[in-house]
């Protein structure tokens, strides 16, 4: 379900972001200004369907599959609710990408892949099946990091407080629907 939508969002992205960085690669004032437009973009779109998907999820796991997949309702839960920071890691990969090319950008892809084995392993063993889910959310706020803070120092790119806000409102209210789940379960 979330590779889904996010295979729309990411094939979106390529055809139309991708190459309007590219055509701007060396100003990096017009990249901070493409890059924030596109992640405001990309949270108020992409958000509505997250916490949608995760309010349904407990609903839709059992009809679209059947009641044995229940205990991946925990796993995709945490998954959404670690989308907006995915999202936002996306958004500015791209510019990374764009501006700095395919060495910079391979090993941040490497960073992410080393976080996901390490937060895959530990939170599965502190949490079992539900921790997969919960690494999702800690990788992803740990490569958004990474990104911002790579891209900080390689070309000056800073987020908007506005953008800073969409993306933490959206993952505290997701986190806030989880919770009210847990405690009515």
């Amino acid at each position: 379900i979330s590779v889904t939508y996010l295979g729309f969002l990411t094939a979106a992205m390529a055809q139309d972001y991708y190459p309007r960085l590219s055509a701007v690669r060396f100003d990096a004032h017009k990249l901070n200004t493409i890059a924030n437009h596109q992640l405001e973009v990309l949270i108020l779109f992409s958000t509505p369907i997250v916490l949608g998907m995760l309010v349904l999820a407990p609903y839709i796991i059992p009809l679209i599959y059947s009641k044995s997949f229940e205990p991946t309702v925990a796993v995709l839960e945490w998954q959404l609710i670690g989308e907006p920071l995915k999202f936002a890691g996306w958004a500015i990969t791209f510019v990374i990408l764009a501006a700095k090319g395919g060495k910079v950008f391979f090993l941040t892809q490497l960073a992410q892949g080393i976080l996901v084995l390490v937060t895959s392993w530990l939170c599965v063993n502190w949490m079992g099946l539900a921790g997969m889910g919960t690494s999702v959310v800690i990788t992803n706020g740990l490569v958004f990091g990474v990104v911002l803070f790579t891209l900080n120092r390689l070309i000056g790119l800073n987020l908007t407080s506005h953008n800073v806000v969409l993306i933490a409102t959206a993952t505290v209210i997701g986190v806030a629907i989880k919770v009210v789940r847990s405690e009515t379960d």
